[in-house]
């Protein structure tokens, strides 16, 4: 059986008329635009460092020295928009227009940071993961768990293992040819050009399913750094130094992460709708701000849960002036006092030496 290994060409064609000024990143999650990479696809002896290189971050390992690129999927779908309305996200308290500014990894990310519901729980116990364990776990924790349990499964016997290495051939590799061949010894049983010309389609594929994805639109950006601003300590109330705030007009502004770490919070930045998600340890307060909607929002549990069990929040809309929210270096700034006291952190400023003092909840 001889598989057809095909390229568009007029898809390519499209994707090289809207290279002109491409905009290079990659977020803390490793996640990429598809025009990022595109240059390095289609004609990788023109095209620049920062594209080859992305596209290496999200290169996997190949099978039978193979040498089209096997790219991970994943980091070109979490870019792609969620396109509309979720029902989990909208009972989270996501109004309609910040969810049509999220991506799939905006959504993930979100969801697995959830903890489970009883209904959940009932639905995902087993006997490797028994409730009294999931009562413990986020949803991504989850998923990481199963998918553990669900991989350990599906492994080839040891023997069989050795093969693969000997071969090589890649255990996810391996795995995917068996959609093919339906079992691993019927996979070793082919020859290693059989074999090959499968995995190259398959590699194809994933890189057309990039290609196809180039006309997607790269988010807005935050603001640049203010060309004035004053240095200003900030601490916590047992004397601890934080950082160096930047003051601004009497408003002292801290590194995103480093604000919320200080408020003892859990930040999450989404790089593909500039959006930040952060939750104080016990989860009981979220602060969800979008950077290119302008539109901050605070979510405070209530006491009791809803009839199925589900946290149930009050919402409101957060006061954030967004005229002292920028980027510098390369971190985010956010104005420190709007942020902390929304995670219930007593902000106070110290005239006399000129700093701010955080006074973190009793836990």
């Amino acid at each position: 059986m001889t598989l057809k290994i095909y390229r568009t060409a007029a898809l390519c064609l499209l994707c090289l008329l809207i290279w002109a000024t491409p905009v290079y990143a990659v977020d803390e999650y490793g996640n990429v635009y598809p025009q990022e990479i595109a240059p390095a696809l289609t004609d990788p002896a023109t095209a620049s460092a920062e594209s080859k290189a992305l596209l290496q971050s999200i290169t996997l390992p190949a099978s039978l020295g193979i040498t089209i690129p096997h790219i991970d999927t994943g980091k070109i779908h979490d870019t792609m928009p969620l396109n509309g309305p979720n029902p989990d996200l909208r009972r989270l308290g996501y109004t309609e227009t910040q969810m049509l500014n999220m991506d799939y990894g905006d959504h993930r990310n979100i969801m697995n940071q959830q903890p489970l519901s009883e209904q959940q729980i009932r639905l995902y116990a087993s006997e490797k993961l028994p409730a009294e364990k999931l009562r413990q776990m986020t949803y991504g924790e989850y998923i990481e768990a199963y998918s553990k349990i669900t991989e350990e499964a599906n492994l080839p016997t040891p023997e069989q293992q050795a093969q693969f290495a000997a071969r090589n051939i890649t255990l996810p590799d391996a795995n995917r040819l068996c959609k093919d061949f339906h079992q691993y010894e019927n996979v070793l049983a082919q020859e290693d050009a059989m074999l090959k010309e499968y995995l190259e389609a398959y590699y194809q594929f994933d890189i057309d399913f990039v290609l196809s994805r180039c006309q997607m639109p790269v988010k807005a950006t935050v603001a640049t750094a203010p060309q004035t601003s004053a240095i200003c300590p900030v601490y916590t109330s047992d004397g601890q130094k934080i950082a160096e705030g930047k003051m601004l007009n009497g408003v002292t502004c801290l590194p995103m992460r480093t604000l919320f770490e200080a408020c003892g919070a859990t930040v999450n930045w989404h790089a593909g709708s500039k959006s930040i998600q952060a939750h104080t340890e016990r989860r009981d307060r979220w602060l969800d701000i979008s950077l290119a909607e302008q539109t901050a929002q605070l979510r405070v549990e209530l006491p009791e849960p809803d009839a199925e069990g589900y946290s149930q929040y009050k919402i409101t809309q957060l006061a954030l002036d967004f005229n002292y929210c920028f980027m510098e270096n390369g971190s985010t700034y956010l104005p420190l006092r709007t942020v902390a006291e929304a995670l219930a952190v007593e902000v106070q400023w110290n005239a006399a030496e000129k700093k701010v003092i955080l006074q973190l909840p009793q836990k």
